[in-house]
């Protein structure tokens, strides 16, 4: 539930109402803003878990300017006047599609509903995912049927890790106009928003491999990271920024060696001692069967760098695939949201915190200036 008014009332008698300790658990609504971290005078952009807005979409027919992409904007206005959603014509089997560009695993799809006009509409859509274009995506397995969605509300449906490309929202059987005012995509495998390197490459084997969300096991098939038969071979995931690590899942190569993957070491840490292998241990892989996929619990242990290592022997690294589930750790860094159109008191200290940081290092910039032309001005001269 969304709102910023939390109420605990007893309705319809007198009474007194007594409360030891009221505590919320909950997140920003603010979805459609952008959100800032000021770090060490840094700007930085959260990496957003909304993978909609890195993908292309498209529809089956599009009513007046409702285009496509109305869909994905980060913005949940849900009066059609606003220009904020997408919307097809009156068609049978009205279709929208998102494509993500690479397969990733589905946690969450989320849909905000028409608000001034025929919310009914909705009734009866699927949510269908997978990485198949038959019948324009639409004959992909189903995550779920809508019922019914609230006018103006945003409704959320778990599709439990469901692995595609295409994700479609299609109302099937019946001639219908099909209204998206926005759809957000939460994938949990944070793995793919970093940047990995391994201490030598196989020859086509590059660490990318092993977070391109394939899980494809037979190193023939191009998708598995492997590193050349090196004393403590290792692989390593740089986050860019620091997580709370739920688990690690490995996949293990099917067509030959799974044995190689014994006793190999997940780290995970903020350290580059070492290229990140003196970070403190998650787990120790016993073996991972031929072709198998296994998850290593790291129960929110804190780091940038997740790291792969076999420690103590020569060996090649193989690994088919990495999948990392997390969330942003955030506790450096003050939050500042930037909502187009909300004057907002964080916003406000934000910008005036930024403000101030310029004006200071442009101060120390100019004073550095002046210290540097004064003391040439008026150094020794070398001869009178």
């Amino acid at each position: 539930m969304e709102g910023r008014y939390i109420n605990i009332i007893i309705p319809g008698r007198t009474e007194y109402l007594t409360l030891c300790e009221v505590e919320v658990d909950g997140t920003l609504s603010g979805k459609s803003c952008p959100i800032l971290l000021v770090c060490s005078g840094l700007n930085e952009h959260i990496m957003e878990t909304n993978v909609a807005r890195l993908g292309q979409v498209s529809q089956s027919s599009k009513y007046g300017n409702a285009k496509p992409e109305n869909a994905i904007d980060g913005n949940r206005a849900s009066n059609f006047n606003q220009g904020s959603c997408a919307c097809t014509n009156n068609n049978l089997n009205p279709w929208w599609r998102l494509d993500l560009l690479k397969t990733y695993k589905i946690n969450t799809v989320t849909i905000t509903n028409r608000q001034d006009c025929c919310p009914e509409r909705i009734n009866g859509a699927e949510i269908r995912i997978g990485n198949s274009l038959n019948d324009n995506g639409n004959a992909n397995p189903r995550c779920a049927v809508i019922s019914s969605i609230a006018p103006g509300a945003s409704q959320t449906f778990a599709c439990n890790g469901m692995e595609g490309r295409y994700i479609n929202i299609i109302i099937p059987g019946r001639t219908e106009y099909l209204t998206l005012c926005e759809v957000e995509v939460d994938e949990t495998n944070v793995a793919r928003l970093g940047q990995v390197s391994q201490s030598s490459t196989y020859g086509n084997a590059k660490p990318e491999n092993a977070i391109d969300g394939n899980r494809a096991s037979n190193y023939n098939q191009g998708s598995c990271a492997c590193t050349n038969n090196n004393l403590n071979p290792w692989w390593r995931l740089d986050l860019l920024k620091t997580y709370k690590i739920n688990t690690v899942t490995i996949t293990n190569r099917q067509d030959c060696c799974p044995e190689r993957i014994n006793g190999a070491e997940i780290r995970i840490g903020n350290s580059l001692n070492d290229n990140g292998n003196a970070n403190p241990r998650c787990a120790v892989i016993s073996s991972i069967a031929a072709g198998a996929s296994q998850t290593f619990a790291c129960n929110g242990m804190e780091g940038r760098y997740i790291n792969i290592i076999i420690p103590g022997r020569t060996e090649y690294l193989t690994l088919c695939e990495v999948e990392v589930d997390g969330t942003l750790s955030g506790k450096s860094c003050p939050i500042l949201l930037v909502c187009s159109g909300l004057n907002e008191h964080i916003m406000g200290f934000g910008v005036l915190l930024i403000t101030l940081m310029l004006i200071f290092a442009t101060f120390q910039r100019l004073m550095s200036l002046h210290k540097h032309r004064y003391s040439w001005e008026n150094r020794i001269p070398d001869t009178l």
